[in-house]
């Protein structure tokens, strides 16, 4: 699996952890104000905001390098779809199926026979979903609530509709594209 990494540069830490500590402490300042509380002087707001900005915009991060990583890559390693005899996994990478309200988090297999999603052993809807080319109407590109271009709609010939977050989406439905293409003819 293609490891996907989001390394911040020092600057990039360091405005994270300011934006944190502001917007954290304009936040307590606020909630004090509402809610008729005792409003902090202004030496403990930036006392606050720059341990909070510390701890969770740059200790914060580091640590989930160190521990976060080891762990998620375990995680994803561990996660081996069923195969029939003569299949054979030609793509694979990370990705959220939406089952319900449930993003639920694992991997997205194309083989040489059909799409498969596998779950992580975390989430609470487990199991294996397979997609059979053949068996797939549409697939299109979607933004993720709206929002984020990384989103993927299967349509499948017996009328459901899978939603799938990805991270390389325009490679995935060119490859995907292509084995539908394939199966039809």
């Amino acid at each position: 699996m293609k490891n996907v990494t989001f390394n911040l540069n020092l600057k990039q830490r360091l405005v994270f952890a300011i934006t944190s500590g502001v917007v954290y402490s304009f936040s307590l300042f606020l909630i004090d104000l509402i809610f008729g509380g005792e409003v902090k002087s202004a030496e403990e707001l930036v006392f606050m905001g720059i341990f909070f900005g510390g701890v969770f915009g740059v200790g914060f991060p580091i640590l989930m390098e160190w521990i976060g990583a080891p762990m998620f890559e375990k995680l994803v390693d561990s996660i081996t779809p069923s195969l029939e005899i003569d299949e054979k996994i030609e793509y694979v990478q990370a990705a959220n199926l939406f089952r319900g309200i449930e993003g639920v988090g694992g991997q997205v297999f194309l083989t040489n026979k059909k799409l498969i999603f596998k779950g992580h052993k975390f989430n609470i809807q487990k199991g294996q979903k397979d997609f059979p080319y053949e068996d797939i109407l549409s697939c299109i590109a979607r933004k993720t609530g709206g929002l984020i271009d990384n989103g993927v709609r299967l349509q499948t010939k017996g009328g459901e509709q899978h939603d799938f977050v990805v991270h390389e989406r325009e490679v995935f439905l060119g490859m995907l594209r292509e084995k539908i293409d394939n199966s039809m003819s």
